[in-house]
C-alpha cells in the first residue's frame, strides 16, 4: 500500500476557511480532525515539511543536515529543518518541524502504560476490558508499535548517569522499591531522616535506592536494606512502573522503578543518616493515614501503595 501524501502546497490554500487551525502536533491535528468531522471547512498550517515512511534521516550525516538552531539573535540552518533547537538564556528548546509537530522525532520512545493506568474511570470500558486481556487488540496495537519504533534502554555500554544529575534533569532512571511484609500482612515503613535532600521527614515504603552500574536489581536491594534498615531478609519481584515527581527544590524524580516484596518479623537497626524512625503498619492504617495527611507520605510511596495492595491481595 503507496503511503499518500495530506499536505498540499501553499498555492492551493483557499480563500476563505470556517477554522484555521495552526499546528499539526498532538492537540492541532486532533482539534483540525474533530472540526472537520463536525463539518466545518478547516485549514492546518504547519511549518516545514512533510514526511513519509523511509524519508527521515538514519544516519548521523543525514541527520547534521535536517538541523536548525535559534540563538538568540542568530539562525543556524534551514528554516524547514526537522530538528529544531532553541538555545535562550533561560530555557533550551528541542523540536520538531514538519506536519505531526514534535512527534515526528519521538522515535524510539515507547513506554507501556501499566494497566492500573487504564483502571481510572476516564478510560471507557472496552479499553479497561482491553487491558486485561492478552490477546485484545490493544495487545496487538502494542505489539505493531514495538515492531515500528524498535525501543531501545539506555544502552548497557553507555557511561552511567549520576544520581544527582539525573534528579536535576528529570531523566529517566532505574530505582528500585522494597515493600518488607510481616506474616500479619503489616508494611515496614520508613519515616525519611530529616538531612534527606529531598522528601526529608516523610514516611515511605522500607527502602528505596538506584542501581549501581552493572548491579543486578535484587543485589542493589539486599545492599540497600543493609544499609537503610539494619537487617537483610529474603524478597521477589512484583512488578515495575514508572512514576515523575517535582519537588519544590527543583529536583525532579523520573524513574523506572522495580517493586520487591520482603519477608520478614523482626526489629530493624536503621541508619539514623538514612531512617528517621520505622514502624510496621497495617494496610487499612497506612490508607487511612494517605486519605487524612498525603503530605505526610512521599509522592512514589502513594503511587506506589495501591498496587502494592492489589499484589498481596
Amino acid at each position: 500500500m503507496k503511503n499518500r501524501r495530506l499536505s498540499k502546497p501553499i498555492e492551493k490554500m483557499l480563500p476563505h476557511y470556517d477554522v484555521v487551525v495552526i499546528g499539526s502536533g498532538y492537540g492541532g491535528s486532533i482539534t483540525a480532525s474533530r472540526l472537520s468531522r463536525a463539518g466545518q471547512k478547516v485549514c492546518l498550517l504547519e511549518k516545514g515539511k512533510e514526511y513519509l515512511t523511509g524519508e527521515f534521516p538514519d544516519t548521523q550525516t543525514e541527520a547534521a543536515t535536517n538541523m536548525q538552531f535559534n540563538l538568540n539573535n542568530k539562525r543556524i540552518g534551514s528554516k524547514s529543518a526537522l530538528y529544531d533547537f532553541w538555545v535562550d538564556d533561560d530555557i533550551n528548546v528541542f523540536k520538531g518541524c514538519g506536519l505531526g509537530g514534535t512527534s515526528l522525532v519521538n522515535a524510539n520512545v515507547s513506554i507501556r502504560p501499566e494497566k492500573w493506568v487504564f483502571k481510572e474511570k476516564t478510560f471507557p470500558k472496552i479499553l479497561q476490558d482491553e487491558s486485561e486481556n492478552s490477546q485484545s487488540d490493544l495487545e496487538e496495537g502494542y505489539r505493531l508499535a514495538y515492531q515500528m519504533l524498535k525501543p531501545n534502554p539506555y544502552p548497557e555500554n553507555f557511561p552511567p548517569l549520576k544520581k544527582m544529575e539525573a534528579h536535576q534533569k528529570g531523566l529517566l532512571h532505574r530505582a528500585f522499591s522494597v515493600f518488607v511484609v510481616n506474616p500479619y500482612g503489616e508494611i515496614m515503613l520508613q519515616r525519611r531522616a530529616l538531612t534527606k535532600y529531598h522528601s526529608p521527614g516523610l514516611w515511605t515504603n522500607t527502602c528505596c535506592s538506584h542501581q549501581r552500574a552493572g548491579e543486578e536489581t535484587r543485589d542493589a536491594a539486599h545492599r540497600r536494606m543493609k544499609e537503610e534498615m539494619g537487617i537483610d531478609c529474603p524478597m521477589s519481584a512484583a512488578f515495575e512502573f514508572t512514576y515523575r515527581a517535582e519537588f519544590d527544590n527543583g529536583l525532579v524524580e523520573h524513574e523506572y522503578d522495580h517493586v520487591l516484596i520482603g519477608e520478614y518479623n523482626g526489629v530493624a537497626i536503621p541508619n539514623p543518616e538514612e531512617v528517621e524512625e520505622w514502624a510496621f503498619v497495617s494496610i487499612s492504617e497506612i490508607e487511612e493515614g494517605i486519605n487524612k495527611h498525603p503530605e505526610k507520605y512521599t509522592e512514589w510511596f502513594k503511587i506506589a501503595f495501591p498496587k502494592v495492595k492489589e499484589y498481596l491481595s
